[in-house]
């Protein structure tokens, strides 16, 4: 068996997963057997100094990763390397995303972050990070038609499947965390806020020119997919999560949000504290997903963009 450790450095958290897999390099949608998995919250895209002219309406105006941002992805990166050091991989491989891929100051931050810490960091395109995705989420489930969805902290990745057997993929520069950032005033987002979350992602959608509308079915992925999935199972159905979310679900955490914001935050506390200020605008960009594809449903798949990293880089 090899063994090999990925660290994910994303906008929202920096992840540590190890895996053992077989010396034959294991086909597409082989199962791999993760025996590590540690996550640190750090926010970077809460790091990013807007623009002089603020951030664009539908995300795609850059700023600049703060020397703060920049130095605390390096204390997390060095943490998670030691951690990996744990178990003896015989490699680790480090990769970024959208809060250190989309910042105009990227180059440079990359190569402090590689100075400070000694390991080579590969930020991946957004073109990538949905295509890897895709090959990630296979290795947990067979997925040959309809969309694959990742709401991440700093964008949001939609992959349609084609009839040919090809796909069609775009990154969105909006997540929950940068979509917090920029529209929410305190802590919990207002009626008006959450609204203005959806039609800016519903604008960027647009621009995208995706082909989500009649796809058969929605595959989800990421931490605001899940979130949203096991929170409305704490709050709306007596501790009982599922492995799908319903549109209805998503609709009901944010009218929830929208009517009683104070008992709603008091949940969240209790049951998804770390997401208190992110999951609704995680919601806000999952419901505009729902209303653009006409589905009612999502199945959620457990893999990542890790998984599919790790098998086109091993």
């Amino acid at each position: 068996m090899s063994r090999y450790a990925v660290i994910d450095v994303g906008s929202n958290t920096v992840r540590l997963c190890a895996y053992d897999l077989p010396k034959k390099k294991p086909a597409r949608n082989a199962r791999l057997r993760k025996i590590l998995d540690v996550k640190e919250s750090v926010g970077l895209s809460a790091f990013v100094d807007p623009p002089s002219g603020g951030f664009s309406i539908d995300g795609s105006a850059p700023g600049t990763m703060s020397q703060a941002g920049i130095e605390t992805a390096a204390k997390s990166i060095r943490r998670q390397v030691r951690r990996a050091q744990v178990v003896q991989p015989d490699k680790v491989f480090v990769f970024a995303t959208a809060a250190l891929r989309n910042c105009v100051n990227s180059e440079e931050a990359i190569k402090q972050i590689e100075e400070l810490t000694g390991a080579k960091v590969d930020v991946i395109s957004g073109e990538a990070e949905a295509r890897l995705g895709l090959e990630g989420a296979r290795t947990a489930m067979n997925i040959d038609t309809g969309a694959l969805i990742d709401v991440g902290g700093g964008s949001t990745e939609i992959t349609c499947l084609l009839e040919d057997g090809k796909s069609a993929g775009a990154s969105i520069p909006m997540g929950s965390l940068n979509s917090y950032r920029q529209f929410v005033g305190v802590v919990i987002p207002t009626a008006d806020e959450i609204d203005a979350i959806g039609s800016s992602f519903r604008l960027a959608l647009s621009e995208a020119e995706l082909p989500i509308m009649g796809e058969p079915e929605l595959f989800g992925m990421g931490g605001s997919v899940r979130a949203a999935a096991r929170v409305f199972g704490d709050i709306f159905n007596g501790g009982i999560r599922s492995n799908v979310l319903h549109a209805s679900d998503v609709e009901a955490l944010i009218n929830y949000c929208k009517t009683e914001p104070g008992q709603f935050a008091h949940d969240m506390l209790r049951c998804c504290a770390q997401r208190v200020h992110t999951l609704i605008p995680g919601c806000a960009i999952i419901q505009e997903i729902f209303r653009a594809s006409g589905v009612d449903s999502m199945i959620i798949d457990k893999c990542s963009v890790r998984e599919g990293y790790l098998l086109e880089h091993i």
